[in-house]
């Protein structure tokens, strides 16, 4: 495959009050379709470097749709000098049956949380690419 596998749009803020990292799952444009169907995706975040089963977070699959909308909020309880030092890892997948052929990892996007202004807050795409190809925004 050459070329883009498509975006992903994100709003990224730190809540003072609260002590937490809110990442808003907005939508996703131009996926890569995995069957002639489209893609069965969902979203999968880590705060790295927390890679444990304990500390995943996904989003609900949206079935058929190279442009799909969640809308679903996700926060971390860390303090803010703490998120600053902190990479979020998120990965936009296909929900594929166990025995299918269809490739599960769609696109990934790894994000420096130091260059981001999380107190005033950030939203913007994401150019998805795929492992191993690993782009930092």
């Amino acid at each position: 495959h050459q070329g883009t596998f498509g975006e992903i749009h994100l709003t990224l803020r730190y809540t003072t009050l609260r002590k937490r990292l809110i990442v808003m799952v907005n939508s996703c444009r131009d996926l890569v379709p995995c069957n002639e169907n489209g893609t069965d995706s969902y979203v999968r975040l880590y705060l790295l470097p927390d890679q444990s089963w304990r500390h995943r977070m996904r989003t609900q699959v949206k079935k058929r749709n190279i442009k799909p909308v969640f809308n679903e909020k996700f926060e971390f309880s860390v303090s803010h000098e703490e998120a600053v030092t902190r990479r979020l890892d998120i990965a936009v997948k296909n929900n594929r049956m166990f025995h299918s052929r269809e490739r599960k990892e769609i696109g990934m996007v790894l994000i420096d949380l130091a260059n981001l202004d999380l107190t005033k807050g950030v939203t913007d795409w994401y150019e998805l690419s795929l492992p191993g190809l690993k782009k930092s925004n």
